[in-house]
């Protein structure tokens, strides 16, 4: 009754998640995975993951204040991850960070 998390992985673009978060008006973070960096983006597109720029462009789906609430990244491949805070540094997207493994965070 506090507010509303949206928690997604493994869908690859889609539009039906955020027309229902949209439908919110109390979303606090969104929980999104990120798993290749963009030169994979086909390896991504394959698998039904995600790369920084995907994440962006879903994002881009959100409208009015819920385009404000932070953006934490999970399921990011270990391997690819120079990769990963290169594609993030250039998305220069401040709501957007990674989470860290063993990270508390408090919404």
């Amino acid at each position: 009754g506090r507010g509303t998390f949206l928690f997604t992985g493994d869908t690859g673009p889609t539009r039906a998640i955020w027309e229902a978060a949209n439908r919110r008006t109390d979303l606090k973070a969104v929980f999104i995975e990120a798993s290749f960096p963009e030169r994979l983006r086909p390896v991504a597109g394959a698998s039904g993951h995600l790369t920084p720029g995907l994440v962006a462009a879903e994002l881009a789906k959100l409208s009015g204040t819920n385009r404000q609430v932070p953006v934490y990244l999970y399921h990011m491949k270990p391997w690819h991850m120079d990769d990963l805070a290169r594609d993030l540094a250039a998305a220069a997207d401040h709501r957007i960070r990674p989470l860290v493994p063993g990270e508390e965070i408090e919404l």
